[in-house]
């Protein structure tokens, strides 16, 4: 039985959970251990992909035991057919899960789509409420042809048949702590910026947008790129953006058609690029300290570019980088 698990802050091997009643429910102040240590989730897919455990900060098992409980109702649970990334974030308050990539499509074999699930759709759950549901819906431009060895394609897309790879019109997400949310839109190449009530507030022009990161203090942006070149090639970068800009208090809701009036476009600050290599699944986690942010990435395929592979980490230093 294979074991796929997605974290939030730090990759680790778990054992299949025990088939027993789901009993995780987690209040937001319950984000927090006694010490103030913030407490870390995963979601883990020993058969189904459905679950939500939780691991302390250490990556162990809270009371020796694992609390899990279902993402999905029983009767609506997302068949990620179209074969999109799958991307679980949580917002700085422990409040919410956002879910982002995994689609319901037609394929080769004679899967039926699901309407409730459409490509292009942001997933958010209320941590404590133990279920999806729908957020933020963004237009598409391509499709999924529904060939064998094929996913999606769309004017970006110059080499569809990496078929090995998860792919779809939208890939990481990410919040703030002013509860707007950051989707990395491949179809539009760009990242798409809502507000907590799923108002589009802006679009921020990034190439191949792949992860996404928000520093909790700054607000600064910050992207892993991904463009296909060839059959298991892949072009990566890191991009750093200003903080957004938020419009003045008391401004009227997002106009329709474009974004409200005082919405000022993060611009990039810094543009590390990180060589082409046949890493096809990058992972990004945000380090911010008190005095130091560091990007950690890993996924880079070894003797990549300049010979790096493996895990690497990069000091944000304003405008430019430091590799260690």
């Amino acid at each position: 039985m294979r074991l796929i698990a997605f974290f939030l802050t730090a990759s680790l091997s778990l054992p299949a959970l025990a088939a027993e009643k789901p009993t995780f429910a987690t209040p937001p102040k319950a984000a927090q251990d006694a010490r103030g240590t913030r407490v870390s989730f995963t979601v883990s897919a020993p058969t189904d992909g459905r679950r939500l455990c939780r691991l302390d900060p250490r990556g162990a098992v809270p009371e020796a035991k694992f609390a899990f409980a279902s993402l999905w109702p029983p009767k609506g649970v997302l068949p990620n057919s179209g074969g999109g990334p799958t991307h679980l974030k949580a917002s700085p308050d422990g409040k919410y899960l956002y879910l982002s990539g995994s689609y319901s499509s037609k394929t080769a074999y004679g899967h039926v789509p699901d309407p409730r699930f459409p490509p292009g759709q942001v997933y958010r759950m209320e941590v404590g409420k133990d279920a999806m549901e729908p957020f933020a819906k963004l237009p598409t431009v391509g499709e999924n042809p529904a060939k064998a060895g094929y996913r999606w394609i769309s004017k970006h897309i110059s080499h569809p048949m990496n078929y090995t790879v998860p792919h779809g019109p939208i890939h990481g997400v990410a919040a703030d702590k002013a509860g707007n949310v950051y989707v990395a839109d491949q179809d539009s190449q760009c990242v798409a910026v809502f507000d907590s009530a799923a108002k589009e507030l802006g679009k921020i022009d990034v190439p191949y947008p792949d992860l996404v990161a928000v520093h909790p203090a700054t607000g600064a942006l910050y992207v892993l790129t991904k463009e296909i070149k060839g059959y298991h090639q892949y072009k990566k970068s890191l991009v750093k953006c200003s903080g957004r800009s938020p419009p003045p208090r008391g401004e009227e809701p997002p106009r329709s058609g474009g974004p409200p009036a005082g919405w000022k476009e993060p611009k990039q600050v810094a543009l590390l690029e990180l060589g082409t290599d046949a890493g096809s699944m990058p992972q990004m986690a945000l380090s911010a300290g008190r005095d130091t942010t560091v990007l950690w990435l890993s996924g880079r395929a070894p003797g990549a570019g300049d010979g790096s592979g493996g895990l690497i980490a990069v000091e944000d230093k304003g405008t430019t980088w430091a590799a260690w």
